[in-house]
Formats: structure tokens, C-alpha cells, sequence
């Protein structure tokens, strides 16, 4: 993803792309006796944004850091990918992003490479997890059916995440910190039931608010989709410090594209101010796990 992004962002922001044996990674790579490893999906690597948490807070720190944030990415595909466990692990400190849920497969949905798109096993068809999810729940209207099966393939893919968090935090050796990087906080259920219960009307307060309209986000909550608080839970015992910034401030923004000169609109990915809160939010825990 890093790749398309600097095409598709090249007239708002360089990435200032470096190559780790064939990953392209968002830098600019910078020297130091020690290095912080960042793990997560886009929030990390910080589209649309010229300085990104990982790079500020490797300022505040005077260390090298290391952005290893990959756009639509699950705990999986760092599990499984050698060179980056390899970085990590020679690192002084790692920050994993509580990931998306979308990007986990279960019975029905095999994800690829650990990422959003990924391949329905009832017919082969490759789609991004969105899409699956979004034609069940059609079906399920059109024919007017309960949603039993819904319920349980989602409640099996939650479990199915938990299990890749706890693998991906197995597999560091260094001191670890979890964090929770969204506009929700984890508090704010994720409903298990398609009925929604209670919970709908804050989620679509919050989904109103930064532009989320679908089905698919309203059953699975904005992001990280699917993780609340009975998730993080079961994670806490695998980690060295747990923290969270919750802030939706600068959303929506807008970009400016040189190149095609027009304006973007950004409501989804989080704002420079967010990326600053993000960085003095995991500074004490950083510190402490350092030093």
C-alpha cells in the first residue's frame, strides 16, 4: 500500500519510501543507538499526514524510528513476515496498533496476506472484507432471514483477532506497548448481535460525524472495527504498558493536492493535530520503557 499511496498522494505529501528487502516502508529511515519499531495499519503510517506519531515521537525521544505501518494490515501479515520480526525483535521498544478486525479470516473469508481483501471461500471470489460482509448482511434483508450464521462468523472472527494479537505479541522480545489510536473509545461496544442493541446510536453519532455511512461499519463499529474493551482485555497480560488516545479533533480536513490542484477531503485518516495527541500520549510510557 505504501507505493499506491505515494502515487496517489504524491501531489499532497512524499512518503520518502525506503526499501526493506522488497517492502517498501514509509521513512525517512534515520540513524540512531536506539530505535523504536511502530506496527499498525495506516493510522501508523500516516497517510495524508508530513509527520506521522512514529516520527514525532522518535524526536521527543532521540531515537531512530522505525514506521513499519502498512495500510489495511491485521496482526498476521507482521506475524508472518521474518524481515520485519527481525527488526522489531533488534529494536528498543515496539508500539503495536490495536488493528482492525476486518483484516482476520474466518470460516467464510480468507484474507490475503493478512490485509482487507481476501478471497469468499463459497465461490472463490476475491473481494475486500467490506464487500463480504456488506453482501451478507443484503442477504440477509432480501430474504428476510434471522442472522444467526452473521452473528457467529462475526463473534468467530473476533476470536480468530484475538488469537493473531496474542501470536504477534508472543513473537516480540522487546518490551511492548499496545495502543488504541481511534476516534471511539473502546468503551463504546461493538455490538454482537446485528440488532444493535443500545449501542447504535452512539456509533452512528460518531460514524456521522467523520463521514461513515455503511452497514458494514455500523455492525462492526469505526476503527479498529470489531475490538472493544472485551478485546483489549484479554490482550493486556502480553504486553508492558497499554495506551490509549482517543480524539477526532481535525476531522473532517482538507488537503491540498498540488498536482491536480483541488482540495481532498479527509475524513477517515487521522489529522496532523491527532498524530501530535498520539505522540504526547504514548511519551511517558515510552519513556519509562526506555530508560
Amino acid at each position: 500500500m505504501a507505493t499506491i499511496y505515494q502515487v496517489w498522494d504524491r501531489g499532497i505529501v512524499d512518503y520518502h519510501l525506503w526499501d526493506l528487502q522488497g517492502l517498501r516502508l514509509r521513512g525517512p529511515l534515520r540513524a540512531g543507538r536506539k530505535s523504536v519499531a511502530f506496527l499498525g495499519a495506516a493510522q501508523t503510517f500516516g497517510r495524508l499526514c508530513a509527520n506521522p506519531f512514529p516520527a514525532i515521537l522518535g524526536d521527543m525521544l532521540g531515537v531512530a524510528d522505525l514506521n513499519f505501518g502498512i495500510g489495511g494490515k491485521g496482526p498476521s501479515f507482521f506475524t508472518d513476515s521474518a524481515t520485519i520480526m527481525d527488526r522489531v525483535n533488534k529494536s528498543s521498544l515496539a508500539v503495536v496498533q490495536v488493528m482492525s478486525g476486518r483484516s482476520v479470516s474466518n470460516s467464510a473469508f480468507t484474507t490475503k496476506d493478512g490485509g482487507r481483501d481476501g478471497v469468499r471461500k463459497s465461490d472463490g471470489r476475491l473481494m475486500t472484507a467490506e464487500d463480504f460482509y456488506e453482501e451478507l448482511l443484503s442477504a440477509r434483508q432480501i430474504k428476510g432471514q434471522g442472522a444467526g450464521n452473521l452473528d457467529a462468523l462475526v463473534e468467530e472472527t473476533r476470536e480468530n483477532y484475538i488469537r493473531e494479537m496474542i501470536r504477534l505479541l508472543g513473537s516480540i522480545q522487546v518490551p511492548k506497548i499496545l495502543f488504541w489510536f481511534s476516534v471511539r473509545r473502546p468503551d463504546e461496544k461493538v455490538t454482537r448481535k446485528l440488532n444493535l442493541h443500545g449501542c447504535l446510536d452512539r456509533i452512528k453519532e460518531i460514524g456521522s460525524r467523520i463521514g461513515v455511512t455503511s452497514r458494514f461499519e455500523r455492525l462492526w463499529g469505526v476503527f479498529p472495527h470489531l475490538v472493544d474493551r472485551d478485546t483489549i482485555d484479554q490482550l493486556l497480560s502480553y504486553v508492558d504498558a497499554y495506551v490509549e488516545c482517543v480524539t477526532s479533533a481535525g476531522l473532517p480536513g482538507l488537503c491540498f493536492d498540488k498536482e491536480r490542484w483541488r482540495p481532498v477531503l479527509n475524513n477517515y485518516y487521522p489529522s496532523s493535530r491527532m498524530h501530535h495527541l498520539a505522540a504526547e500520549a504514548l511519551l511517558p510510557a515510552c519513556e519509562r520503557l526506555l530508560h
